[in-house]
């Protein structure tokens, strides 16, 4: 049996059009599924995006327009790229390039209040050779947090001279509140903080007084 569908009068088998709704209900799905807990201003177009989806395609459904309604959802789910900041979105920011000996790392830097504060936050992944340097414009006792972080991190504290104080192992805490996140301190001093991949450190045998340098 086949049912009528007014798009560019185009005819779809009842079983085709099950497939659509599938397709259309997948979408949905996709979409709620990789926002929950991702508190960001891209959350702001995504959720009202999800009503209006859902909406529009009950009333494209009632006038049989298949075709449109899954070009609606495709864009949608393929949208999510945009927006998201999975593993293979660089980091935003001035870069520039860093040494401990011979190895290399890329970092992006952050040098204002509101880049420090934002750090890695809600990144999915880090690169092997990649990280953030927090720059700041004296010496002072540092303390940082994993708040919304989800990658492990090795968080390097430097002295004025590019000296590693000390380096800790900092954890994802997800589901927990700020009074109760894990502090990670500076034992004295310093005016940089490096984040990388955890154990990354160990791996290039970074210690207590490596010294860092802008060049090879």
């Amino acid at each position: 049996m086949k049912q009528k569908f007014l798009f560019m009068e185009l005819f779809i088998s009842e079983e085709l059009w099950m497939f659509y709704k599938g397709y259309i209900l997948f979408g949905d799905m996709f979409l709620r599924e990789k926002l929950v807990g991702k508190q960001n201003d891209h959350n702001l177009v995504l959720y009202p995006m999800i009503k209006s989806i859902s909406n529009a395609c009950l009333i494209m459904e009632r006038l049989g327009l298949a075709v449109l309604c899954l070009a609606v959802v495709s864009a949608a789910v393929g949208s999510y790229q945009y927006f998201d900041s999975g593993p293979e979105t660089p980091l935003d920011g001035n870069r520039t390039e860093i040494f401990f000996e011979d190895h290399k790392f890329e970092v992006v830097i952050a040098d204002t209040s509101e880049e420090r504060a934002r750090g890695l936050m809600n990144r999915e992944s880090l690169g092997e050779n990649s990280g953030m340097l927090f720059v700041y414009d004296e010496e002072e006792n540092r303390s940082f947090w994993m708040k919304n972080t989800t990658i492990p991190l090795d968080i390097i504290f430097l002295d004025t001279n590019f000296e590693v104080i000390n380096i800790e192992a900092a954890n994802p805490e997800p589901n927990t509140s700020d009074d109760d996140l894990q502090r990670y301190r500076s034992e004295r001093p310093a005016q940089y903080v490096l984040e990388i991949n955890q154990n990354r450190s160990e791996e290039i045998g970074l210690e207590k007084g490596s010294k860092m340098s802008l060049r090879p």
